[in-house]
């Protein structure tokens, strides 16, 4: 290329315009080029920034089954016999034991209630009763004698009793209108068969009751005698009566022996 300044000056004009022609292309392609290249640039940026969401996003929604195996054995490690349903299970079961136990406690304590309370009401003529309460009051047991394992009679110092159920209830069967003492005395000699004899209260008599069933009714006869010490039969109608003759005891005292062999009567 020949030097500029060799060049007309109209020469140099043109070839001016020419260069400045093509630095202008040249320029301008490099522009386009660039602006192409960063327009690519971009995105692909937005290609990898949208990339790298989605991985981040797929990684908190999915957890391969690795993962979920070792949490799901870390849990069974800290509970490793009562998981949380079983034990809340467990908790419901025992919440209904304690309920049911508590139910049961309530009816119990009321049924014994009721049978205490049924038991202070028994004891007036006709009921059942213990052989030795009084009826309205307590009494000592004088005489107890079963005929067998179920039937049996018992005397306190204020009642006649009988039994038919081995002495888990017993009857009063008191003769009417009679005041019993704790110096009565009494002989039982069958199931339906008794003797009381009891002294009265003008202290020089005594009453003598005998019934052949079972204490329904008595028969009544007196006899000339106090301070009574036994009474005893043999049979339905052969007995004795063995009575003192003061209220003082010792080594040798006076007495009187009465026999019957009509039942009493006489």
């Amino acid at each position: 290329m020949a030097d500029f300044d060799e060049l007309l000056p109209e020469e140099a004009d043109e070839r001016d315009q020419r260069l400045m022609h093509d630095l202008r292309r040249i320029y301008r392609t490099d522009t386009q080029t660039v602006e192409h290249l960063a327009h690519i640039r971009q995105g692909l940026l937005a290609n990898d920034a949208s990339s790298a969401y989605d991985h981040r996003s797929t990684q908190q929604r999915y957890t391969p089954p690795t993962i979920l195996h070792v949490q799901s054995s870390t849990r069974n490690a800290e509970h490793p016999r009562f998981p949380i349903a079983e034990e809340r299970s467990w908790q419901r079961r025992l919440g209904v034991l304690a309920a049911v136990l508590l139910t049961a406690l309530l009816v119990g304590s009321l049924l014994l209630v009721l049978s205490l309370a049924r038991r202070s009401s028994e004891g007036t003529p006709g009921n059942t009763t213990n052989p030795s309460k009084l009826v309205g009051g307590s009494g000592n047991l004088i005489s107890l004698h079963m005929i067998d394992p179920t039937t049996g009679w018992a005397l306190n110092e204020h009642a006649v009793l009988r039994t038919t159920d081995g002495g888990l209830h017993w009857k009063n069967v008191t003769p009417p209108n009679t005041l019993l003492t704790r110096e009565s005395i009494v002989e039982f000699l069958t199931a339906s068969l008794t003797w009381v004899a009891t002294s009265q209260a003008n202290g020089t008599t005594t009453q003598v009751l005998r019934t052949t069933n079972d204490g329904q009714t008595w028969q009544q006869s007196t006899l000339q005698a106090t301070f009574l010490k036994q009474i005893t039969f043999i049979d339905s109608q052969h007995g004795w009566i063995l009575s003192a003759w003061g209220a003082t005891g010792g080594p040798a005292e006076a007495v009187s022996v009465f026999r019957s062999s009509d039942s009493g009567k006489t």
